[in-house]
């Protein structure tokens, strides 16, 4: 027997679906962006996104109101990561106005495509490894979005390899002990 069930009310409830479905994958990407423990399997499950292997994040924003549309910040994203080879993603809309994401199996960080995306920016991390790697390449990209949030530039894509130094001095000295790291090498200690 077939229920008929009016469209309005459909599409509240599946606005309630989709809504309670971010909820959740927002409350474990925050856990694991807390540097709290949470085992692969079950974030493969929650998120349909693959914790191992190598990560790339980015920061995705509109300039303005007008410009914002959740659903170009996701395309932009995805079209972003697949330029840096990503094989799977995680998008999640942080507010109207911006949304993160991750590509995993990246093979480097996306390349600027020639069109400009109107009113849109975005700032990468690098890749990183690992669930640490997500968190890590997650904190770069948020960085390298508050240098282009302050740039005067006509750029529209902010990568953290390029903006590592400026991040680091516009923030606090913790993050300089990845960069130094991985600048000087054996030569750090």
């Amino acid at each position: 027997m077939d229920v008929w069930i009016p469209p309005a009310q459909l599409n509240r409830a599946h606005a309630a679906w989709v809504t309670g479905s971010a909820a959740v994958r927002m409350e474990l990407v925050q856990e694991l962006l807390a540097g709290k423990p949470v085992a692969a399997e079950h974030a493969h499950r929650v998120l349909g996104y693959n914790l191992t292997g190598r990560h790339l994040a980015l920061a995705v924003w509109a300039d303005d109101l007008e410009r914002a549309d959740p659903g170009r910040l996701e395309a932009v994203a995805e079209q972003l990561l697949r330029a840096g080879g990503a094989t799977g993603t995680l998008i999640l809309p942080v507010g109207w106005q911006r949304v993160w994401a991750w590509g995993s199996s990246v093979r480097g960080t996306p390349v600027e495509p020639s069109t400009p995306r109107l009113g849109i920016r975005a700032a990468a991390g690098l890749p990183e490894a690992d669930a640490e790697g997500f968190t890590l390449s997650h904190a770069q990209a948020v960085d390298s979005a508050r240098v282009g949030m302050l740039s005067r530039a006509g750029r529209w894509l902010f990568d953290y390899a390029e903006l590592d130094l400026i991040a680091m001095l516009s923030t606090d000295l913790d993050e300089a002990r990845p960069f130094t790291l991985r600048e000087l090498g054996g030569l750090a200690g």
